[in-house]
Parts: structure tokens; sequence; C-alpha cells
């Protein structure tokens, strides 16, 4: 028999702000407020999100299956006014966007999908007594439960939250500042 030869291992230089795709074929890039996704192997860029002066993409976080990207939108209100907040999700192609909480002034923030891309896992700072929680996002029907309280903004929910391969819980990182 003849065996293929392995692709040679290439340097992929990431931009700041940007998250690879599980499958390693995209980079998802925060850049100028807006959400844009390059395929690595070709160098095309797509922009998913248009910011305005008073909205733009926030954080990210990829599907299991590198199709699509959930994303907290931010609409600034004014001065003396609670920013509001969207979770948003948008397919890698640009297409299916749709809300899934819409303009609330909690903080959402998207951290995690479940393998089967049913739920999404949050971070949510709540606006009316600035506690964090960590609860999980419908992508069906898109009700929010909220899980763990973490208490007042002393607590900060770092970057790891993930769920275990069979979606049954979710396991975090915490730091007290």
């Amino acid at each position: 028999p003849v065996l293929a030869a392995e692709p040679a291992p290439r340097r992929v230089d990431y931009p700041p702000f940007s998250v690879p795709s599980p499958d390693g074929q995209y980079l998802a890039i925060w850049s100028d407020d807006d959400l844009v996704v390059r395929h690595v192997a070709t160098g095309a860029v797509r922009k998913l999100t248009a910011h305005t002066d008073k909205e733009s993409a926030c954080e990210f976080a990829w599907s299991r299956d590198s199709r699509q990207l959930a994303y907290e939108w931010c609409h600034e209100t004014g001065p003396g006014q609670k920013d509001l907040h969207e979770l948003r999700v948008i397919g890698v192609d640009g297409t299916g966007a749709r809300v899934l909480r819409s303009k609330t002034e909690d903080d959402i923030v998207p951290r995690d999908w479940s393998a089967d891309g049913r739920t999404i896992a949050v971070a949510v700072r709540k606006a009316s007594d600035d506690t964090l929680h960590l609860g999980v996002v419908s992508a069906a029907d898109s009700t929010l439960r909220l899980l763990k309280n973490f208490g007042t903004a002393t607590t900060q929910l770092r970057e790891v939250v993930s769920f275990t391969q069979d979606g049954q819980y979710l396991v975090y990182s915490r730091q007290k500042t």
C-alpha cells in the first residue's frame, strides 16, 4: 500500500482578540467592534456584524461543530443610563442570524456551547444587584436558566467555562478579586 504523506505543520499567527474554531478551519476575530471570521487555509475574510457608533459586537463563543458563533451585542444608551446587551447567534457563513436574548440591562456573555448545539453556557452580570451568575441559554427557544450565583462584582468568571463532553455538567474557573 502507498502511504500518503501528512501535510507539513504550518504556523498560523493569530491576531489579537481571535479564537480558532474547534475544527481549526476558521479564526473568529473581534476587530474594530465587529465580529469577523477568517478562513485559515485561504485567508478569505467575512464580516459577520456591522457596528454603529452606539452598537458593537463584544465577546463570542464557537459552536462545537464550528458552524455558528454566539456573541454579545452591546448597545450604548448614553450618559447616566445602563447599556443594553443582547445574546445573538450567527452562522460562520453569515446566515441564520438571530437574537436569543434581547436588549437586557444584564451583561450576558457566551462562554461555550454544548456538543449537541442545543445549549449555550453564559456568564450573566445582573444589572439590578451587580451579581455574577453562570447560566445556560437554550439555542432553540432562548430561555435562560441561571445555575450558580457567584455574588457581587468582586468575583470574576474567568475565560474557562466548558461543558463536559456528555453535556451534563459545566466546568468553570473562578477568581476572587
